[in-house]
């Protein structure tokens, strides 16, 4: 909820319809957001509705009326207390799935806060608005393509 309404009052704020100069807007999700995490659903669901929100309200349909590029990074997990405490133990999805996170979470080759900092930055110098990234130490940073293609809804002439 606080991307899209913090996504609306910057829209709001910024967008030429408004008599604004446009501007930019980052929308952090997670990797989570792009795969079907199973530990985490509701924490997943959440990010994937970031994701296709901002690849939504950033895309040429909107982007072209309020002129504010909306971006969306996707970084894995990062090396904070919401990853490192016990919190993720029991904001796991049932007890069987808190038993293997200490496992699963100590295998994990975690972002640095300074890193996904920096890979905000490079999509803000970038501006490709309406598009996602994703950022893990393993595979680098890269956009990820929408599953499908929405010129088949026949929006091209609006």
């Amino acid at each position: 909820e606080g991307a899209v309404r913090g996504t609306e009052i910057a829209i709001k704020k910024m967008g030429k319809h408004n008599g604004g100069k446009g501007g930019i807007v980052v929308n952090i999700a997670s990797n989570s957001g792009l795969l079907p995490f199973d530990f985490f659903p509701y924490y997943a669901s959440t990010k994937a509705a970031t994701v296709h929100f901002s690849r939504i309200m950033g895309g040429k349909f909107h982007h072209g009326y309020h002129g504010v590029s909306i971006l969306c990074l996707c970084p894995a997990a990062v090396n904070t207390i919401l990853t490192t405490g016990h919190i993720i133990e029991r904001t796991a999805y049932n007890k069987y799935v808190a038993d293997i996170i200490p496992d699963f979470m100590s295998k994990l080759n975690l972002l640095e806060p300074n890193e996904v900092a920096e890979a905000v930055i490079r999509v803000i110098n970038e501006n490709k608005s309406g598009e996602v990234a994703l950022f893990d130490k393993s595979a680098g940073f890269f956009y990820v393509p929408p599953s499908l293609d929405n010129s088949t809804m026949g929006l091209e002439e609006y």
